[in-house]
């Protein structure tokens, strides 16, 4: 996958994040703390500068639980998003 095309299925995969961290009700603060990782750690994925699928399994099914979304879910859309 190009940079071009990993910049944009990131940041459009953080924007995701972002919605449902809202949609939670969380703080940023928070979904990291769920996430046992530093905020600024978080921040990256969320804020599209750091990947989330490129991230370790086990950093990345922290997130995901700490966003309450099934692995299965972060699946589907990361490939619907990659497929366009």
């Amino acid at each position: 996958m190009s940079e071009k095309a990993r910049s944009a299925t990131d940041c459009e995969i953080a924007a995701l994040m972002r919605a449902r961290r809202k949609s939670i009700n969380l703080t940023q603060q928070q979904v990291a703390d769920r996430a046992d990782m530093n905020i600024r750690h978080y921040q990256h994925f969320e804020g599209g500068q750091r990947s989330l699928v490129t991230a370790s399994f086990f950093t990345t099914m922290a997130v995901l639980a700490a966003l309450e979304i099934a692995p299965n879910t972060f699946i589907r859309a990361y490939v619907k998003t990659y497929r366009k």
